[in-house]
């Protein structure tokens, strides 16, 4: 009796098809496969597409659910569709509600259907409805609906499927299908077509590279309402506000810059003294403007001036620049030895501006002796006074009509502004990312800050005297580089002295130092402790070594996918993929 009972228990286990191996030739690798595809689609009078899409899956091993992917961006050799996409509804055969999960894939959609807390296993049915326009076709002598029903970019294989088509406000004058392999003309699929309905089945599995495409004709004369130009309009307009959204702050502040940026000019078109009539304009947009011809330093203007007329703000070497023309105007000398020794002379400080006389006083501020101070004893104590240094410069500036405001605060104000226009922009493109699904906008955001904080900085304006000296010192700087004072001024051994400071403000100090060096030209009377053929490398040294130490602070520092043609089903050119619609799916 127990052979027996152990033989139908064999018999039981070997033939039982939800036991059987998962190496079953029976089961598919992925676990499940798609019993019945059944779409119909509802052509609305607003030339919409309503599709319910009715997915019957058996689980053979246990599953969370299905995912189904739908293309809504279609690219042609012509132009990009974007076709309007709304979930209405995902349930099962019975109209209770899945969870589900939308979210961007590609150039299309995916629901992920089912509960991350609950596998489910054997016959499962899927009811998918959505809402998606833009994809009825106009041609000259019918309309046409160019649908893929299935896709092929499924997994598994789908044993069946079916479409329905009704039409209520337009009659339907011809129907074909292609169902095979993707890209082919296979027609393993019947049609079936009355004057508003047509009826379409398939003779062949699907899914895995197969798919089932459907085109119907649609009669000319008919009840659809298109969009209107004014409509049109609107729509892209819905579709695509991300992205004006995101142009917004590069445009915004572009209009700014243009406006209140520029520099203003005098009308005269000589820079080098101030004009009779002194009528203005701003400086043109792509202006290329002759070269001055200046060989020698710019008259009433400090180095710190001119290096802060030439990139609209004060760097380090403005004040580096500053301490050698104290110098060379004999207010204190500078002697090398094992340290720099910085020596404070007797005279009258009162024909200096105010930030050279806040520069001379506290540089000899923290020494033990009131006139002289090494570079050493200035390290980590020095910082403090470059802030003050640096916003009576700007004051300055201001004062003598150089510029029109505080270019540093014009930068804080402007700068204020783009983060508040980006971080706006950025935020309603989050929403439209949230309610497209399309991030491109919000990144663009990102992308277009680089202008707009550019845009930003260079919104300190000089004044027409300012870009008068501004046009001066761009042709002093151009003839500094190309050497071409130094054949025709080498006797004015004077000259060296007072180009000296303004090559530290220019970037050209290592250049000058070499000239005179060439020439056997002696260092400056003020520069004690070089010698000629030392000095480039010397005074180089010393630049390097003053900026480092002035800057220094206990705590740091100053400072497509394309599946369609293009073309009409009817006209020779459909296939098995083409269309709108497709996509594929697949289980988790």
């Amino acid at each position: 009796m127990k052979k027996i009972l152990l033989v139908f228990g064999l018999l039981f286990l070997f033939h039982s098809p939800v036991f059987s191996s998962p190496q079953s030739p029976n089961i598919p690798p992925t676990g499940y496969i798609v019993k019945n595809f059944d779409s119909e689609i509802l052509v609305n009078q607003d030339t919409s597409l309503e599709v319910s899409e009715k997915i019957k899956v058996f689980f053979y091993q246990p599953k969370h659910g299905i995912f189904r992917i739908i293309p809504i961006i279609y690219s042609t050799p012509i132009k990009t569709i974007k076709a309007g996409f709304k979930v209405i509804s995902v349930t099962d055969e019975k109209g209770n509600p899945y969870p589900y999960e939308k979210s961007r894939f590609g150039q299309s959609i995916q629901l992920k259907i089912g509960d991350p807390n609950k596998t489910l296993n054997g016959e499962q049915t899927y009811v998918i409805k959505y809402q998606i326009t833009k994809v009825l076709l106009s041609y000259k002598d019918h309309e046409e609906v160019y649908w893929n029903v299935t896709g092929h970019e499924w997994d598994t294989t789908i044993e069946k499927a079916t479409a329905i088509v009704n039409s209520p406000y337009v009659p339907l004058t011809q129907a074909i299908c292609f169902a095979g392999t993707f890209g082919s003309q296979e027609k393993n699929c019947q049609v079936n077509l009355d004057k508003n309905k047509a009826l379409f089945e398939t003779t062949t599995p699907l899914g895995a590279g197969r798919d089932f495409t459907i085109v119907i004709s649609l009669n000319k004369a008919n009840q659809l309402h298109f969009p209107g130009p004014l409509k049109k309009i609107f729509i892209f307009f819905i579709d695509n506000w991300g992205y004006l959204v995101a142009l917004l702050p590069s445009l915004i502040m572009f209009y700014f810059w243009y406006t209140k940026g520029r520099d203003i000019r005098w009308v005269s078109e000589n820079i080098y003294y101030t004009p009779q009539d002194q009528k203005t304009k701003a400086v043109p947009l792509f202006a290329r403007e002759h070269l001055p011809m200046v060989y020698s330093p710019i008259k009433g203007l400090t180095p710190a001036q001119v290096g802060t007329i030439i990139d609209e703000k004060v760097d380090i070497q403005d004040v580096v620049a500053e301490i050698i023309e104290l110098a060379r105007l004999g207010y204190l000398e500078i002697r090398k030895d094992t340290d720099y020794l910085f020596v404070k002379k007797e005279k009258d400080p009162t024909p200096l501006k105010e930030y050279q006389k806040f520069l001379l006083e506290n540089l000899f501020k923290e020494s033990k002796s009131p006139s002289q101070v090494t570079l050493s004893e200035l390290k980590n104590k020095f910082y403090v006074h470059l802030k003050t240094f640096k916003n009576k410069l700007y004051k300055n500036m201001v004062e003598e009509k150089l510029f029109f405001e505080n270019p540093q605060n014009t930068r804080i104000k402007w700068l204020v502004i783009a983060i508040f226009l980006l971080g706006g922009a950025g935020f309603l493109d989050f929403l439209f990312m949230g309610s497209t699904l399309n991030p491109a906008p919000f990144f663009l955001v990102g992308i277009l800050a680089i202008p707009t904080f550019l845009l930003a900085l260079r919104m300190p304006r000089r004044t027409p005297q300012g870009y008068a000296f501004f046009r001066q010192i761009v042709g002093l700087r151009w003839y500094l580089d190309k050497g071409k004072w130094r054949e025709e001024i080498a006797e004015k051994n004077l000259f060296f002295e007072e180009i000296l400071p303004l090559t530290i403000c220019l970037g050209l100090v290592n250049k000058l130092t070499k000239e005179m060096a060439a020439l056997g030209i002696q260092p400056p009377s003020y520069f004690v402790g070089v010698n000629a053929s030392t000095f480039p490398s010397d005074f180089s040294h010393f630049y390097r070594q003053t900026s480092s130490t002035f800057l220094s602070s206990p705590g740091g520092s100053w400072s497509g996918r394309s599946s369609w043609s293009g073309g009409s089903g009817f006209s020779g050119g459909g296939f098995s993929g083409g269309g709108f619609g497709g996509g594929g799916g697949g289980s988790w």
